[in-house]
C-alpha cells in the first residue's frame, strides 16, 4: 500500500536571524507531515492496522489475566493486569492517532503509556518472585534480604526509574525543538539504563534462587 503523499512548503525563517526554523507542510488525508515540520508529532507514520492488532492482543492478554485473577483469588495479580491496561490504552491512542495525525494529545498518550506500561509487569515479576522466596525457602531471605522488604526495595527502585523515563518521555512527547529531544533521548535511556541494571541484579537473584530451592526439594525428598 503506497504511503500517502503530504506536500511540502517553502521553508519559514526567523524575521530577527533569518534562519531556517522548520519546513511548514499540508498534512495528508490522516494529518501526517514529514518528521522535522513545524506542526509534526511523529517522527515516522503510523499503521492503522500494526497498531490496532497489538490494541487487539493486549486487551485479549489483560482479559485472560483478569480471569486468572479472579479464579486463582490472587489479588496482587492487579499489577499485571494494570500492565496490560496501559499497554492496550497505549496502543488504542496510536491506532486513533494513526488517522488523527495532528492532534498531539494522541502523540503524546499514547507514547507516554508506551514507555511507562512495561514498569508494571517489571513490579509484577518482582513480587511474584519475592513470594516464591518467602513460600519455597525456610528462611525466606535470598541474599539476606527477607522476601517482604525484597518487594519494596525493587519496587521502590521501579518507581524512581518510572519518574525519570517519565521525564524524558514528556520531553520526547509532541516536541519540535532538537535540544529538548536531544535531551529527553537522554534522559529516557538513562532511565532505562538504570532499569536494565537491576533487572540483572534481580536475574541474578532470581537465579540463586532457583538454585536454592532444588536443593530444598532434594534434601526434602531424600
Amino acid at each position: 500500500m503506497a504511503t500517502p503523499a503530504t506536500t511540502a512548503a517553502p521553508t519559514q525563517t526567523s524575521s530577527a536571524t533569518s534562519t531556517a526554523t522548520c519546513t511548514t507542510a499540508v498534512p495528508d488525508r490522516y494529518g501526517h507531515v514529514p518528521a522535522g515540520a513545524c506542526d509534526s508529532y511523529y517522527s515516522f507514520y503510523p499503521s492503522f492496522e500494526g497498531n490496532l492488532a497489538f490494541a487487539v492482543l493486549f486487551g485479549v492478554s489483560t482479559l485472560v489475566h483478569v480471569a486468572q485473577a479472579v479464579a486463582y483469588r490472587k489479588r496482587f495479580c492487579w499489577v499485571i493486569i494494570m500492565g496490560g491496561l496501559w499497554e492496550t490504552a497505549a496502543f488504542v491512542i496510536r491506532t486513533v492517532g494513526a488517522h488523527n495525525q495532528q492532534q498531539m494529545q494522541y502523540a503524546i498518550w499514547g507514547l507516554l503509556l508506551f514507555l511507562l506500561a512495561p514498569l508494571w509487569i517489571n513490579a509484577f515479576a518482582y513480587m511474584t518472585v519475592a513470594r516464591m522466596v518467602h513460600f519455597a525457602l525456610p528462611d525466606q531471605k535470598i541474599w539476606g534480604i527477607r522476601a517482604a522488604k525484597l518487594t519494596l526495595i525493587f519496587i521502590w527502585l521501579d518507581v524512581v526509574c518510572f519518574l525519570v523515563q517519565a521525564g524524558g518521555g514528556a520531553l520526547l512527547s509532541g516536541n519540535n525543538d532538537a535540544s529538548l529531544l536531544a535531551i529527553g533521548m537522554k534522559v529516557y535511556m538513562a532511565g532505562i539504563g538504570v532499569q536494565m541494571g537491576f533487572v540483572v541484579i534481580f536475574s541474578a537473584m532470581t537465579l540463586c534462587f532457583y538454585a536454592r530451592a532444588r536443593r530444598v526439594a532434594a534434601a526434602a525428598a531424600a
